[in-house]
């Protein structure tokens, strides 16, 4: 058999997968302000995963967050209900935006959320321009 007989199986021509790595471009955002009043963690805006996110892939997540007093609240990012990023605390009537990297892998349909609370009842936490950033690139891993 020659070379130009040769068909390659799907496993020889290599392996074409989109990756991600953590810029400032925003690629999803849920920027609406949303106000809660409780000292009991609840998550407050959410954005799902619609492709597949490699291990080796990458984004930043940001968010701002404001108390309605000088009072303690929180702001954490989770992964489908479950705490994931750093948690964030501020006691200062003042917008502070909040930057965290985050490696894969992320499946189809998994959530990114935003959770908040206050440490005292009566206090507001309030969080908008929760967005997604990075870039993509394409790799094909060929074989030889």
């Amino acid at each position: 058999m020659s070379d130009s007989d040769y068909s390659p199986l799907p496993e020889d021509i290599g392996n074409i997968a989109d990756y991600y790595y953590a810029t400032d471009d925003i690629i999803l955002s849920n920027d609406t302000e949303k106000d809660y009043t409780g000292t009991t963690p609840l998550k407050m805006k959410e954005i799902t995963i619609k492709t597949i996110i490699e291990k080796q892939s990458g984004f930043r997540i940001t968010f701002d967050m404001r108390p309605s007093d000088a009072k303690y609240v929180y702001g954490q990012i989770y992964k489908n209900g479950v705490p994931y990023g750093t948690l964030h605390s501020l006691n200062i009537i003042s917008t502070v935006t909040y930057t965290q990297d985050f490696t894969g892998p992320w499946n189809q349909n998994d959530t990114i959320e935003l959770w908040g609370w206050a440490a005292d009842a009566g206090v507001t936490v309030k969080m908008f321009n929760f967005r997604i950033k990075g870039a993509k690139t394409t790799f094909i891993n060929t074989l030889t």
